[in-house]
């Protein structure tokens, strides 16, 4: 149960999440050394852009990919190739908007790599990893559900992510990026829902 930092203020317009947002998500995941017991957090940073449409207490985001970040850990970098955003498809999301200003979306469920989704001719999407010494790829399929608990303060919708992982991996270009990186949750993470003027990735970064 999410105990939040704000109280919900009554809503400003009858349906205030109508237009265009920018969304980020800072997505936790405990990752395990591929050689050893060392468990590391990482947080995921995905920025959207989003179509919000509201009717009544019912509210559809229709979502697109603008950026994907994760920190390095175990002296390994991860990379996002602007092929994989671009090949992103765009997802759908719906939740509910109380009168009170409460919002609550999932548990939902989405699926990156189920076919060559990047077009590179590799099974599922192709990410590179970098270590001090070289880099590589893998290629994957990742399957992620996630649950939003939020509200509005003025208008902007901030909550958690109840959020977990799972990885397949279909191969790699190098020997020591074909050892399965094991995950498991690192307990929930955080969300902004910001209203924007424009309707482009450049207008979801300005945000931040």
């Amino acid at each position: 149960m999410i105990a939040f930092l704000f109280s919900p203020l009554s809503l400003a317009t009858s349906e205030p999440l109508n237009g265009t947002f920018a969304l980020r998500e800072n997505l936790p995941i405990q990752i395990r050394h591929p050689l050893g017991v060392a468990w590391a957090t990482a947080d995921t940073v995905a920025e959207w852009l989003v179509l919000g449409q509201q009717d009544g207490e019912t509210v559809t985001w229709t979502v697109q990919l603008c950026s994907l970040s994760t920190p390095a850990r175990f002296g390994a970098e991860t990379v996002y190739p602007e092929t994989l955003l671009r090949s992103v498809p765009s997802r759908v999301r719906v939740g509910q908007l109380t009168d009170g200003g409460v919002f609550f979306s999932g548990p939902l469920v989405e699926v990156l790599g189920e076919g060559d989704e990047d077009e590179d001719g590799n099974p599922g999407v192709s990410i590179t990893v970098r270590i001090p010494v070289g880099e590589g790829q893998v290629f994957v399929r990742q399957k992620a559900t996630m649950t939003y608990r939020g509200a509005l303060s003025g208008e902007v919708l901030r909550g958690e992510v109840d959020y977990s992982a799972e990885q397949e991996l279909f191969g790699a270009t190098t020997w020591w990026l074909k050892v399965p990186v094991k995950q498991r949750p690192a307990g929930p993470g955080t969300f902004e829902l910001h209203p924007i003027a424009g309707s482009s990735c450049a207008d979801v970064a300005g945000v931040w």
